[in-house]
């Protein structure tokens, strides 16, 4: 009798632990499984010959990128706007939603073409954001990327004043920009010098960087900038935390504000935190603004178990309506913002549209992606 209890006791205990694994995959397979797949993608993608049939192998390869990277999980829940706490008074911490419209709107200009930004004659988004008359250089393309920015003077009725400028880098369009996204695997940066020890970025967004790297600093001596602001939105967004980084740390430049829209993380932790640590140096409280609408996909790439890793501070907007945000914790990821949304929510069309504005290139005003005729030409 007693041996007969005790096999039944195993036996239930047994079954209690079969279903137990049964409902949960094992998570080295699964990271293994994760990784390979998304190595697989990384280094097949760049060698593709870029035609009509690339462009579905693309749309493919962006789907697998979201398979590869969710979580492997048995029940999703969508966190409500309750989820997250109460919503954040606007100036709280120091962000107010008026000046991130702004840089917002600077972001977007970058979308614009080169005649556009030059003349700073883009519609309603240059009507929005002034620059200083003949003071505007564009960065771009990029040789192998086709990344795009520009560089503009701000208005200061103070002549005596040091020169402000904006830093803008577009987000990705082109098919170029889309092959600087897919190179995702880490390496060393900077690629001089030892000023970010142990920093590991994303290969692409580096390849990137380096193209407009020299024209910007061309064009900030040029305008005689003193200090700066940096923005950009996706691909962009990471070009501008590189570079905000770098003329912080190397070139002493002031870099206040940085606002990130839609950004991918860029690093690993020793970069995130190397970025904090030349802001905070400055006096910049955050580093940055880095802000997220909703269930916006990009922002929860690259995956951490590449070991990426955020730069602070996050905004989140929990709605889709962008009607509330939250000012998340100032340090690592805040899982009461975006990093508590699983990725299975986050496929849609969140990541082209801030602060109820566009950004998706196609859906621009004629005034900013057409061509300059002479009955619009403005000289500044």
């Amino acid at each position: 009798q007693q041996v007969r209890l005790a096999m039944a006791a195993a036996s239930s205990s047994m079954e209690t632990e079969h279903a137990s694994t049964d409902q949960r995959p094992l998570a080295a397979a699964e990271s293994n499984r994760r990784s390979c797949c998304f190595r697989l993608c990384c280094w097949f993608l760049p060698y593709l010959v870029w035609n009509r049939v690339t462009k579905i192998v693309l749309a493919l390869f962006v789907v697998l990128l979201v398979v590869c990277t969710a979580d492997v999980v048995y029940e999703t829940v969508t966190p409500g706007p309750s989820d997250h706490g109460p919503p954040s008074p606007d100036g709280f911490a120091g962000y107010y939603q008026a000046e991130a419209l702004k840089y917002l709107q600077y972001a977007r200009a970058a979308f614009c073409n080169e005649a556009r930004i030059l003349k700073w004659d883009c519609g309603s988004i240059c009507e929005a954001v002034p620059v200083t008359a003949g003071a505007v250089r564009f960065l771009g393309p990029g040789s192998a990327y086709s990344v795009q920015g520009f560089i503009a003077a701000l208005p200061n009725n103070d002549s005596a004043a040091p020169v402000r400028c904006v830093i803008s880098f577009r987000g990705s369009v082109p098919l170029g920009n889309w092959l600087a996204d897919s190179k995702a695997f880490s390496i060393d940066w900077p690629y001089q010098g030892s000023w970010c020890s142990l920093c590991k970025v994303h290969h692409g967004f580096a390849g990137a960087y380096e193209e407009l790297k020299g024209p910007m600093l061309s064009a900030l001596k040029e305008l005689n900038c003193s200090e700066a602001a940096a923005t950009g939105h996706s691909l962009g967004a990471a070009l501008a935390t590189l570079a905000a980084l770098e003329l912080r740390a190397v070139w002493g430049m002031k870099v206040e504000p940085v606002f990130l829209f839609g950004s991918p993380r860029v690093g690993n932790f020793a970069f995130a935190q190397t970025f904090a640590e030349h802001g905070h140096k400055q006096g910049a409280s955050p580093p940055a603004w880095r802000v997220v609408h909703y269930h916006d996909i990009i922002a929860r790439l690259a995956p951490v178990w590449l070991d990426y890793e955020h730069v602070s501070r996050e905004v989140y907007y929990y709605t889709r309506a962008e009607d509330v945000y939250r000012v998340c914790q100032d340090e690592d990821e805040d899982d009461d913002c975006s990093a508590g949304i699983h990725k299975r929510a986050c496929v849609n069309a969140d990541h082209v549209k801030y602060l109820n504005l566009t950004l998706m290139s196609g859906r621009m005003e004629a005034s900013c992606i057409g061509t300059v005729t002479p009955s619009s030409e403005m000289h500044v």
